[in-house]
């Protein structure tokens, strides 16, 4: 559970505001009849409270899982795998601010891999349905391709368009957002990455080039004369290049970065919020025996905040520990902001000063 206190109670989460969530799963695998197989199931309760207890938004859902792949040889060279992976939920949600209670989300993916090596190309499929006030069906095509230039270095391509539906029990742990009725879901008509893999001297780099084309992509903003966020849409046309870097676990040690700059096309004059052009992050990683800890920079040029507001740009250094107890219980703190610096966490809503807390992690 997460508390935090509303420095406008006058809005809907009045002076104070807590969202929580439980989850449970199982899952099983197995192999039959050359069909390598897994499964599961889960369930999931979120809740977005105001001052006094009040729910804000709940939800109970209920979610499935399963994957399934097998081998075929084609000829000495040649190896054909086929794949489908479903997943879905069904969900009951209260909320006075949006127009429906049982929404769901079900997507399919059905793909074959060739492995003609040094090639391996992935053709197949997505289908997708979702239902919140509105129904949206989407079948896009799901194409992949790779090839082995170098025992150390593979070119990609990527074509992998997809309703980008929401899902607020994530989308509503970040404070003072609320779901919105009217917005849409979003819809891609391109997504295409291309790039260069690279591994070595334990070292894996990712050099990436992506292009987007988004109908109805859902940015946040707040309604006239609150100081609260909830979701709009309008098109969206945009480019992200970057690189990614991970490197091996060695003596207990890793470093994983990025770095990604973006860059708006249109279509027409856009203002989108949260949409930094520059973005980087890096985490430093010790874990010796049954202990973690973890440091992490991120760092974004200045953004919108909201359509008429500019959010600065940001350093933020934020530390962590943790130490497994057994495989049921883990305990650990953090420190973040140390540097003390002043950013948002959304516009109107500055992220603390140096801040500490304690956390416990339960598992059944």
């Amino acid at each position: 559970m997460n508390l935090f206190s509303n420095p406008y109670p006058g809005n809907p989460f009045g002076s104070s505001h807590s969202n929580g969530i439980f989850n449970a799963s199982a899952g099983f695998s197995g192999t039959t009849a050359g069909v390598d197989y897994n499964a599961v199931v889960k369930y999931l309760y979120f809740t977005l409270q105001r001052d006094g207890g009040r729910a804000v938004y709940t939800e109970n859902r209920a979610e499935a899982g399963a994957y399934a792949e097998r081998d075929f040889m084609a000829d000495d060279k040649t190896k054909i795998k086929a794949v489908v992976n479903a997943k879905g939920y069904g969900a009951f949600t209260e909320s006075d601010f949006i127009d429906y209670s049982n929404p769901y989300d079900i997507e399919s993916v059905f793909k074959v891999i060739l492995y003609f090596e040094p090639v391996i190309f992935q053709g197949g499929f997505r289908v997708q349905g979702y239902r919140d006030d509105k129904e949206y069906y989407r079948m896009s095509p799901y194409l992949s391709a790779a090839w082995d230039i170098l025992p150390w270095a593979s070119l990609y391509a990527d074509f992998k368009p997809r309703l980008m539906t929401p899902d607020y029990t994530e989308k509503l742990r970040v404070p003072f957002i609320l779901p919105s009725k009217d917005a849409l879901v979003p819809a891609q008509s391109a997504n295409l990455r291309t790039g260069l893999n690279m591994s070595l001297f334990e070292v894996f780099a990712d050099l990436y080039f992506s292009y987007y084309s988004v109908k109805n992509y859902a940015y946040l903003d707040t309604p006239a004369g609150e100081n609260y966020f909830t979701f709009y849409n309008r098109d969206l046309d945009y480019t992200e290049a970057g690189i990614t870097v991970e490197t091996l676990k060695i003596r207990d040690f890793k470093v994983v970065a990025g770095y990604s700059y973006r860059n708006i096309l249109g279509p027409g004059p856009v203002k989108i919020t949260y949409f930094p052009a520059h973005s980087a992050e890096a985490a430093f990683i010790y874990e010796p025996d049954e202990w973690r800890f973890e440091a992490g920079l991120d760092t974004a040029s200045d953004a919108l905040g909201t359509l008429h507001e500019t959010a600065g740009a940001y350093v933020a250094l934020n530390l962590k520990a943790s130490r497994r107890i057994n495989d049921y219980f883990t305990i650990g703190g953090y420190v973040n902001n140390v540097l003390n610096n002043n950013y948002y966490l959304l516009y109107y809503y500055r992220e603390k000063g140096l801040n500490l807390g304690l956390e416990a992690v339960i598992g059944f």
